[in-house]
C-alpha cells in the first residue's frame, strides 16, 4: 500500500557508496554507466542520513530481465527490517514509504529470485537511482511493515485496506487458517475502537495454552504433550448455550494404540477422543455451558515409551469453541 505523495527534498544516495554484503562481488557491481547491477542473489548496503524523525519515501529507478516471463524481486530493507518487496519489470521508479527516527540508518537493496538459463535467458536486477526524502504529509497511517495493512482517516471514521490475502484463506472452512483469520480480523478491528457483539467463534491457539504437569512443548506452531499430563487455557463462553469443540490434533502410535484426550471444562469431563492419525485431523465434541469463563484443558492420559523404536505422543495444532444456533 502506496501513497501518491511527494517528498519535501530528495537527497541521492552514490551507488558507488553501497557495499556488497552478501553474493558474489564478481556478479554485482557499478558499471562504467553508473548502474548497479545484480546479476546474481545477493545484497547491498549503503548509510542513509535524516536530520528529523517521520516518515520518508526511498525511491529507485530500476529495471529488470525475465526468465520466463518473472521479473527480479527487489527486497528493500531499513536496518534490517524488511521495508517492501517489489517485482520489477521495465525501468521506473520504485517506492518504498518506511518511518525513520533522526540519525544514520543503514539502507540494503536485496535481488533475491536470480535465475539464468544459459544461451536464452538470465533474471538480472538493474538500479539507476536512488533517493530518498521526508514526506510532509501522509495520510495513510501504515499499521504494518511492509505496509500490507493501513488505516485511512474518513470523516468521523477510517477505512481498513488490507492486503493480506485473507479471501484465499477463509473459502475453505477445512483449512486451519480459516478460525486463524476469524480470529485475525475480529482482534485487529476490535483494537482498533469498533464495537462488535459477542463473538460466537472463539480460536484457541497453542501459544494460548499453559502447561499443566507432564513433558510438555508449546511453539506457535503446535502443543506437544510427551508424557501423561496436560494443557491447559482460559476461554470465556459469550451466552449460555450449546456449543461444538473443534480440536486438530494428531498422534504417535505405539504398542498397537493411539494417543487418548480427555476434554475437561474447568473439572467437568467433556469426553475422549482417540487421536487416531499422524496428520493432522479435526475431532469435535459437543457440550452445553452458561455463560461465564472457564478452564479448559486438555489431558493426555496414555503415553507409552520403549526406546529407541516407540513413543506414544499427543500434538495439538488449534482448538476452536463455536456456539450453536438457536432454534
Amino acid at each position: 500500500i502506496l501513497e501518491e505523495t511527494k517528498a519535501i527534498n530528495l537527497t541521492e544516495v552514490d551507488l558507488n557508496s553501497f557495499k556488497v554484503v552478501k553474493g558474489d562481488k564478481r556478479l554485482i557491481g557499478v558499471s562504467e554507466k553508473k548502474v548497479l547491477y545484480m546479476y546474481g542473489n545477493g545484497v547491498v548496503s549503503a548509510k542513509i542520513t535524516v536530520a528529523e524523525p517521520g516518515y520518508y519515501i526511498i525511491t529507485v529507478d530500476a529495471h529488470g530481465t525475465p526468465v520466463h516471463g518473472i521479473y527480479p524481486v527487489m527486497e528493500i530493507w531499513v536496518n534490517r527490517e524488511k521495508a517492501s518487496s517489489i517485482e520489477v519489470s521495465k525501468r521506473s521508479n520504485y517506492s518504498t514509504v518506511v518511518y525513520l527516527e533522526k540519525g544514520t540508518h543503514v539502507l540494503s537493496i536485496a535481488f533475491v529470485n536470480d535465475e539464468w538459463i544459459p544461451g536464452k535467458e538470465d533474471r538480472n536486477l538493474y538500479i539507476h537511482k536512488v533517493v530518498y526524502g521526508k514526506i510532509k504529509s501522509l495520510k495513510i497511517i501504515p499499521l504494518a511493515s511492509p505496509c500490507v495493512l493501513a488505516k485511512i482517516p474518513l470523516g468521523k471514521g477510517f477505512i481498513i485496506v488490507d492486503q493480506v490475502p485473507w479471501l484465499n484463506v477463509t473459502n475453505e472452512l477445512g483449512n486451519v487458517n480459516y478460525f486463524k483469520a476469524v480470529k485475525y480480523s475480529y482482534q485487529l478491528l476490535s483494537l482498533l475502537g469498533v464495537q462488535f457483539n459477542p463473538l460466537n467463534i472463539i480460536v484457541v491457539e497453542p501459544t494460548d495454552f499453559k502447561p499443566g504437569k507432564g513433558l510438555i512443548d508449546i511453539s506457535s506452531e503446535r502443543v506437544g504433550l510427551y508424557s501423561n499430563g496436560y494443557v491447559s487455557a482460559l476461554i470465556e463462553l459469550p451466552s449460555r448455550g450449546n456449543y461444538s469443540i473443534v480440536i486438530i490434533a494428531r498422534g504417535n502410535y505405539a504398542k498397537g494404540e493411539w494417543p487418548l484426550a480427555e476434554i475437561r471444562l474447568n473439572e467437568t469431563l467433556l469426553g475422549e477422543i482417540r487421536v487416531n492419525s499422524s496428520s493432522w485431523r479435526r475431532y469435535s465434541l459437543k457440550f452445553s455451558a452458561e455463560r461465564g469463563v472457564y478452564e479448559l484443558k486438555i489431558y493426555f492420559t496414555n503415553d507409552y515409551y520403549n526406546p529407541p523404536k516407540e513413543d506414544r505422543n499427543l500434538y495439538i495444532k488449534l482448538v476452536v469453541v463455536v456456539k450453536e444456533e438457536e432454534g
